[in-house]
């Protein structure tokens, strides 16, 4: 299920209820000076819903921790930073994992990978997969779609959410994605027999 209304409060999402978050937050150009306060109101909305032992899983582009834990190749943006800030005030990271979203690119990655932090909260279960055990994931890239004639980029693929999914919840567990964009969280979700609930607040990307 997908609500397109503004995730701010997950008003329909109850406290202690959430076994994994997993979302690819915007970095909205609107946001120039207080993008930070921005993040923080959702982040302390994350921590309510999320189970004492759950995780919560952050695709970001570009380099967010790459000066200790990949090797630094462009500029960080300063809201990933201002992100991570956030993140880690509240979770404890505990994997880091790279999206190489073109395979047919060599290993110099500049604008081509994802960094991809996973974060947990208390101690929740994992359920170990072979996919799961690598550091780096080939998978395809279908960034670039278009959703009732709207250029949307920032669409990552099913088979990646299924990784995180399998390996970080079990059926019937709730998952939530409160920037669900075209909704591949939630279909992954759902297809995996668990819950999924997102929220987009830009009702053009229905379908």
């Amino acid at each position: 299920m997908i609500y397109y209304k503004d995730s701010i409060g997950l008003r329909e999402v109850e406290n202690n209820s959430v076994s994994l978050l997993m979302t690819h937050p915007p970095y909205l150009e609107e946001y120039k000076s207080n993008y930070q306060d921005f993040i923080k109101k959702f982040v302390v909305r994350w921590n309510e819903v999320l189970k004492d032992d759950s995780y919560l899983v952050i695709v970001t582009t570009d380099n967010i921790l790459s000066k200790q834990l990949v090797k630094p190749v462009s500029k960080l943006n300063p809201k990933h930073i201002q992100i991570w800030e956030e993140l880690v005030k509240n979770f404890i990271l505990v994997d880091h994992k790279v999206w190489v979203r073109n395979d047919k690119k060599q290993f110099g990655f500049r604008k081509h990978f994802s960094n991809i932090l996973i974060f947990k909260k208390g101690n929740p279960k994992f359920y170990q997969t072979e996919k799961y055990e690598k550091d780096i994931f080939y998978i395809p890239d279908n960034m670039r779609r278009k959703v009732n004639g709207i250029d949307f980029r920032d669409a990552y693929p099913i088979d990646l959410c299924d990784i995180f999914i399998m390996a970080l919840t079990e059926p019937k567990d709730i998952v939530i994605d409160p920037f669900a964009g075209v909704g591949t969280t939630i279909k992954s979700s759902e297809r995996l027999n668990r819950v999924g609930i997102g929220y987009e607040i830009d009702e053009r990307l229905k379908c």
